[in-house]
């Protein structure tokens, strides 16, 4: 009997890239077929599903294992939870912990298993780092060598700035908050003694207006308008910089980790929730330098 993965996928890009990694990882432990589940995308607006630019290796789960949908939910009008949808399907049914912490289980080998969650942790899928590399390669490639056009000599550092949604919708804000300016200031400064002062900073943000307006640093600047129609060559741009400094957004992360370079330094926020109790300390791989 052929084994086989379901991931359940929903949120922004790099979310959705979480969810991916893990459940191909998944598979490729066990030999197994991963599928999507993508029914949350029916009812869910504040972010499109992302991954189709992507060279994935997944197809669409089939309506009966989508626990999104609208069948599924008048299962559990029902009270019919979803674990035991799976489960009489010959599932086991996996949920993150509310505290995202690591749950070793998810690297045995699965012969059938439905995995919901964002699954934020490297250790899920580092062991098929080139494999899931590799997916995450673009489709359809399009301008992504923007940072070759820039490159004047110096080594290159990405920055990503996340406002938006973050800093406009009071929920976003509440969990995730806003860094402010202090932490690229001594983000900027850490760089220096680790790499020297000669560098180019590369900006990324989906406000370039207030990075503009607001970012002030002895090394040249580039900005990259965030482009809604085709996130991932952004991704891309940013993951051929030599180093970098993240936000905290799973965006930025993802630039960060795409970028296999074993000597890249990549800055981190020490704290990626602003909600006490999400305190997800696990997020960032250790070889990254928290601030």
């Amino acid at each position: 009997m052929e084994n086989v993965i379901v991931v359940h996928v929903v949120g922004g890009l790099g979310n959705q890239m979480f969810q991916y990694a893990c459940g191909r990882a998944a598979a490729a432990r066990c030999g197994g077929r991963l599928l999507l589940d993508l029914s949350a995308f029916e009812r869910y607006k504040l972010h499109s599903y992302g991954l189709d630019g992507y060279r994935i290796s997944a197809k669409t789960a089939p309506r009966r294992l989508q626990t999104s949908s609208v069948l599924q939910a008048s299962l559990r009008h029902l009270g019919l939870a979803k674990p035991w949808q799976m489960k009489v399907q010959g599932f086991e049914y996996i949920l993150e912990n509310q505290d995202f912490e690591f749950q070793s289980r998810i690297l045995a080998q699965h012969k059938k298993v439905y995995l919901e969650g964002y699954w934020q942790d490297e250790r899920y899928f580092a062991d098929f780092a080139d494999l899931i590399r590799a997916d995450f390669r673009p489709r359809c490639p399009g301008n992504t060598t923007y940072t070759n056009t820039i490159a004047d000599g110096s080594l290159l550092v990405s920055l990503h700035i996340r406002r938006g949604d973050y800093l406009d919708n009071p929920i976003a804000n509440s969990v995730h908050g806003v860094l402010g300016l202090n932490y690229y200031q001594e983000a900027v400064e850490l760089m220096v003694r680790r790499i020297g002062e000669r560098f180019r900073i590369v900006v990324f943000s989906d406000d370039i207006e207030w990075a503009r307006q607001n970012l002030c640093f002895q090394q040249p600047l580039s900005f990259v308008r965030g482009s809604a129609a085709t996130p991932y060559e952004d991704l891309l741009t940013m993951a051929s910089c030599d180093h970098h400094i993240i936000a905290n957004s799973s965006f930025s992360w993802w630039g960060a980790w795409l970028n296999p370079s074993l000597t890249k330094v990549v800055i981190t926020p020490r704290r990626w929730y602003a909600a006490p109790e999400l305190a997800h300390h696990n997020i960032c791989p250790s070889s990254w330098e928290r601030i």
